[in-house]
């Protein structure tokens, strides 16, 4: 994204690559006894060592483990806990699929292992012995009834000797392979079956399954059912190319719309149709709400715009996408909350710090020196008049871009425009148009004369030259300002009030308090319909109208304007703040002028406790207020005398 007003730079977008996770269990094999299922249990101290990756150590009591999979499929070379063994030695051979099922991992004591091959044996040879016994004494039955020749019982008695033989391998089979089954893994269903053959119930086992259904019944369901799905997925198939040409077609007419779109809004910008170039660039990101670059182009023209109030609504949508799609720890997330800090100075000075400090503590954490965050920082601590801090932070700026971009880069020329800010605020006047002169140099070079960033140093340079009492100067700056901003964005831009409340300081200082008036009301009305009648911005214009007033003689409207705008800057600043002294300053002069010497004493030194602790005893402010007290000091002194 670019930042606008505070640091305007193109967002790099990286996207950060994450493993998926494999879930899994190490643990004994769950056992039938008497039969009832005894589950097993996890083992805690296992290891797990999954090829080509560090070994995991299972550190849950219930044997639970995870590990990163960065590919589809992995191999596990190993299973150890001392006095255990593998369970299923297949484990090491085979490739497992990433799957949001967990894996298991069935270990055995050698000892319990053996104790359940010997009973598994023990039952299911005893049931195997009765069947031996039972078919020779139905031979022998036969050989008694003569049913049967001597051969035929012979060759009989044989077959069941052979039969008895065989059982021996059979038997030792079935009781190794019962053993190692973990019937934690088995359905009820499937459990009562196994333990019916390893107790040799082997009718009641075939009853069982034969309840399921004929089997051939169940066979040629099956191959109905395989036919049935083998034709979908061809018809899938056939679909899925269908579908995959469709979506190529449905992005090729999103992507030539998208870049018709962005060509409207081009050439309205060039023009500067203000409500053409703003709907274009809205319409383009309302094709595909979840394109973060698209969102992104939004967000910038919000700030190009000076629309921070857009900027804020979009920004909160990118906010929420971008930790969706890269989670919190990202350069994406970074940016947002930065530019959230610059957007949220006109509303919220609480919301703008806590947004800057997320930024920097991700940019700390990703190492990457995003020379705005630091930039942004800096301005609210110059808000906050804390000159010292706010230097600190803009001198870091100004160095992270220089070594970035070198000496002539727009980055740097922000960041001069910025500490021209700061100086102007401190009364350092020369200095300040020294670095605003820098900016305005390289704006007009590589923006050019209609650009928003141009018309915002004419504006603080116009304020420096009234500030210097050059009116003639600070008229043609706040005239190139109004200018360029009502060219690009119309009468009704907020930031016009801005211009509109510079002219009418300009006709103030001239004493044409008739025509300042016109103009600080004119920038009342503008504030108070964007931002809202509680918004600092609104106190600047109410404050000059109040000391308007006062000149002209109204006292009383004089008091209630000055007193709203106190209320408001005491609500967004606090107590303390330089611009509430400036405020209480005013509405001291007030009750100068009624001749109310005491109350306006009392409001003068408020004013300079404020102005002293925030600015010095030496700044021409602080001065300026003691002069006023020893004025009135030596009214009320008069006064007393006579």
């Amino acid at each position: 994204m670019k930042r606008f007003l505070i640091l305007s730079i193109v967002m790099m977008l990286g996207i950060m690559l994450f493993a998926q996770t494999q879930q899994g269990y190490v643990k004994t094999k769950g056992r039938m006894v008497n039969g009832k299922l005894v589950p097993g249990q996890g083992l805690k101290g296992a290891t797990v060592s999954v090829h080509g990756r560090t070994a995991v150590l299972v550190n849950k009591d219930n044997g639970a483990f995870s590990f990163p999979v960065p590919e589809a499929q992995f191999r596990i070379d190993s299973v150890r806990k001392k006095g255990y063994q593998l369970v299923d030695m297949d484990a090491l051979s085979k490739t497992y699929k990433h799957s949001t099922n967990p894996i298991y991992l069935v270990m055995e004591t050698p000892e319990q292992l053996l104790q359940d091959q010997l009973d598994n044996y023990s039952r299911i040879n005893a049931a195997q012995t009765k069947l031996i016994t039972q078919l020779k004494n139905e031979v022998d039955a036969l050989k008694e009834q003569n049913k049967l020749t001597e051969e035929e019982y012979y060759q009989q008695l044989s077959e069941i000797a052979e039969m008895q033989m065989e059982n021996q391998e059979l038997v030792s089979d079935m009781a190794e392979r019962y053993s190692r089954i973990d019937f934690d893994q088995l359905d009820e269903f499937n459990r009562h079956i196994s333990q019916l053959i390893i107790n040799g119930e082997l009718y009641k086992a075939d009853s069982i399954i034969r309840a399921k259904g004929n089997m051939d019944d169940r066979r040629t369901e099956y191959f109905r059912m395989r036919d049935v799905n083998n034709k979908e997925s061809l018809d899938l198939e056939t679909r899925q190319e269908k579908l995959e040409r469709s979506k190529a077609l449905e992005k090729k007419t999103l992507d030539e719309l998208g870049q018709d779109c962005y060509y409207k809004y081009e050439t309205c910008k060039l023009r500067h149709q203000a409500d053409s170039t703003k709907y274009w660039i809205e319409y383009r990101f309302d094709l595909d709400t979840l394109n973060e670059d698209w969102l992104g182009d939004v967000i910038e023209y919000m700030f190009y715009s000076l629309d921070d109030q857009g900027a804020i609504d979009y920004l909160q949508r990118a906010l929420r996408l971008a930790l969706m799609n890269h989670g919190e720890i990202s350069k994406e997330v970074a940016d947002i909350y930065n530019d959230l800090g610059v957007a949220y100075g006109k509303y919220d000075i609480t919301k703008g710090i806590q947004s800057l400090q997320h930024a920097k503590k991700i940019d700390s954490l990703l190492n990457i020196q995003d020379e705005s965050i630091y930039h942004n920082i800096g301005k609210y601590y110059q808000m906050q008049a804390d000159f010292s801090k706010a230097n600190h932070y803009f001198q870091i700026a100004l160095d992270i871009a220089k070594n970035k971009y070198g000496e002539n880069s727009n980055s740097v020329a922000t960041i001069n425009a910025g500490i021209g800010d700061l100086y102007s605020d401190q009364a350092l006047f020369n200095e300040s148009l020294e670095y605003y002169t820098y900016a305005l140099d390289y704006y007009l070079k590589y923006f050019g004369y209609y650009h928003p960033n141009t018309a915002i140093v004419y504006n603080d340079m116009g304020l420096v030259y009234a500030s210097q009492k050059d009116f003639q100067k600070a008229l043609e700056c706040y005239n190139h300002a109004f200018v360029i901003i009502k060219e690009l964005f119309g009468e009704n831009h907020p930031e016009i009030a801005t211009f509109q409340n510079n002219i009418g300081t300009i006709y103030y200082k001239e004493k044409n308090y008739q025509k300042a008036l016109e103009y600080y009301n004119l920038a009342l009305s503008a504030q108070e319909s964007t931002y809202g009648p509680e918004s600092l911005l609104v106190s600047y214009p109410l404050n000059n109208i109040g000391n308007t007033l006062l000149l002209e003689g109204e006292f009383d409207k004089a008091l209630d304007v000055l007193n709203r705008a106190l209320k408001i800057r005491i609500k967004n600043l606090g107590l303390e703040h330089p611009i509430v002294a400036t405020t209480t300053h005013n509405i001291a002069a007030v009750y100068e002028m009624k001749g109310d010497y005491v109350k306006a004493l009392e409001l003068y030194e408020e004013a300079l406790s404020i102005r002293i602790k925030a600015l010095g005893a030496d700044h021409p402010s602080s001065i300026n207020t003691q002069n006023r007290i020893s004025e009135i000091q030596a009214k009320l002194k008069e006064q007393e005398n006579k």
